[in-house]
C-alpha cells in the first residue's frame, strides 16, 4: 500500500492469529516506509508505503506418504 498522506481518526486495533489444523506454519512480515509499527490519531504521515507478506505451508505429518512421493509411487495429490 502507497500513500502521498495518510492520517488514521482512530488508533487501529490489530491483531493477528491463526486457526485450523495444527498441520501448517504461517509467518508474516510487513515493511514500512514512514510509519511507526503504533500509528497515532490525528497525525499525518507522508510518502507511506507499507509491505506486508503472509507465508502459509501445509507440513506433511506422514512421513511414508513423503518417502512415497520421494520415490515417485505416491499417487495421491500434492
Amino acid at each position: 500500500m502507497e500513500a502521498e498522506n495518510l492520517r488514521f481518526r482512530e488508533v487501529p486495533r490489530t491483531e493477528i492469529h491463526f486457526s485450523g489444523t495444527p498441520d501448517y506454519e504461517s509467518a508474516t512480515v510487513d515493511r514500512r516506509r514512514n510509519l511507526p509499527d503504533r500509528v497515532s490519531k490525528d497525525i499525518d504521515y507522508h510518502d507511506v508505503r507499507v509491505d506486508y507478506l503472509l507465508t502459509n505451508r501445509l507440513r506433511n505429518s506422514n512421513p511414508s506418504q513423503k518417502r512415497q512421493r520421494a520415490a515417485g509411487t505416491d499417487m495421491s495429490p500434492p
